[in-house]
């Protein structure tokens, strides 16, 4: 019979050498119409393709949406500058998720294997 793909068969794999790439590319060529995105997403969280300890911080926070120059401008004043915080998203990458639907997409999130915080 077939084996079941698990984390720990996964990572077992991995730890004799067998690359998480072609791990993914041996399931896609079998894959009638590909792996399903939210499996892609389980292989790579149980192979290390997001890196160690992969997360997903959730926050609130007002924010302000500008044009960069704008923002630039803003940051060079000194009364507002000391009220402004951190741009975001430089080095991930920032999405917006309407209020009613974070419920639910922190819900896949854990489901699927992220630890959010």
């Amino acid at each position: 019979g077939w084996r079941k793909i698990t984390p720990a068969l996964i990572e077992r794999a991995c730890d004799s050498g067998i690359a998480l790439d072609a791990i993914i590319r041996f399931l896609q060529h079998y894959c009638e119409g590909g792996i399903p995105t939210s499996f892609l997403i389980r292989l790579k969280l149980w192979g290390g393709g997001y890196g160690e300890q992969p997360s997903i911080e959730v926050e609130q926070a007002p924010m302000l949406y500008l044009d960069a120059k704008i923002l630039q401008d803003l940051q060079a004043d000194e009364d507002l500058q000391p009220l402004l915080g951190t741009e975001v998203a430089q080095q991930g990458r920032l999405v917006r998720v309407p209020a009613e639907n974070l419920a639910r997409v922190v819900e896949l999130l854990k489901e699927w294997g992220f630890e959010v915080e």
